[in-house]
């Protein structure tokens, strides 16, 4: 999780939710040398603690602003637009209305195409994880 709160409110905000557990690592604006999204250095920063390239990742925002950016550092991006929103911008991989029902873990475990996924692996645990090419369009074809 990557946020413009503190790490302690995101962390308990995960804890909360219960996927606390599945999650890597949690990125607060503080672990961020107080640089917020959508400025570049933070991205950089959890990229480089994550150990993963731009082109390796994907964003799934509400913000566009924090997807443009994203997009300008070579990450996939996923916009959860808000009701009533219209279009996509050209940065914009992928839209959601932000009542799309996501598949669970198990159910993206069941799919052949997917089995390789290192995220869906048992035991992972959930991150900014690398997705190859045919993955990704397996993903946006299929299942979004």
């Amino acid at each position: 999780v990557f946020s413009n709160g503190p790490s302690r409110y995101v962390r308990a905000v995960c804890r909360h939710l219960g996927i606390l557990p599945l999650l890597r690592d949690c990125f607060g604006v503080d672990r961020l040398s107080l640089h917020p999204k959508p400025d570049p250095r933070a991205y950089r920063r959890v990229l480089a603690a994550m150990g993963h390239r731009p082109e390796q990742c994907v964003l799934v925002e509400d913000s566009l602003a924090n997807l443009l950016t994203a997009r300008r550092l070579g990450m996939r991006t996923v916009w959860l637009a808000p009701a009533g929103a219209v279009g996509k911008p050209a940065y914009v991989d992928v839209r959601l209305r932000r009542k799309t029902r996501l598949l669970s873990l198990r159910e993206m475990r069941s799919r052949p195409e997917l089995a390789s996924m290192r995220v869906l692996q048992a035991g992972n645990r959930l991150s900014i994880t690398p997705v190859d090419p045919a993955e990704w369009n397996y993903i946006v074809d299929k299942l979004l």
